[in-house]
């Protein structure tokens, strides 16, 4: 049973009306600015649009990710990059935000061609420490879901952890 979102619709009808393209440039300077440097194979994004609750990019995949697809059931480039695509629902949360939990995930079967990311906010708490609950959905060019997470929490860090993470990230580019 394949579950689909109307990618195409979206795209050609509601983008112009309820969404802005941001700058991919921009969206990852704003990631830099809060602490999360994303490396070029982490950037896989080609065009980046937001309205309201919701964010949406066309996935450009690395051929060296493509390459390296078969070790992944999905890359890790490719869902840390969905996971910040959901912070831009909430450009006033000016803290860098983690994955925390995820209440469900469901895959199903890629068949190539190109790929989308939806991401829907849900809801965002700032007590005690900001935090997102949101929903990310890998589609196909025709909406077909092929990664569906749920009820994904994403947190910002501690201060202390934060400047942890920066020095252990400062020693692995050595």
């Amino acid at each position: 049973h394949t579950r689909y979102i109307s990618v195409t619709g979206v795209q050609t009808c509601a983008l112009p009306i309820y969404c802005v393209e941001h700058s991919t440039q921009s969206f990852f300077d704003s990631l830099q600015e809060k602490g999360i440097s994303l490396g070029t194979h982490y950037r896989p994004f080609s065009q980046i649009f937001q309205g309201g609750n919701i964010a949406l990019t066309k996935l450009q995949i690395p051929q060296e990710l493509k390459t390296q697809n078969d070790a992944y059931q999905i890359h890790p480039a490719i869902l840390d990059a969905c996971f910040q695509l959901l912070t831009l629902t909430a450009p006033e949360v000016k803290e860098a935000l983690l994955p925390a939990a995820i209440r469900r995930m469901t895959k199903c079967d890629y068949h190539g061609g190109d790929l989308w990311c939806y991401a829907q906010l849900i809801s965002k708490e700032d007590d005690p420490v900001s935090s997102l609950l949101g929903n990310i959905y890998l589609v196909g060019e025709q909406g077909e879901i092929f990664l569906a997470i749920e009820e994904l929490r994403m947190v910002a860090l501690a201060e202390d952890i934060k400047e942890e993470l920066q020095k252990l990230a400062a020693k692995s580019h050595n």
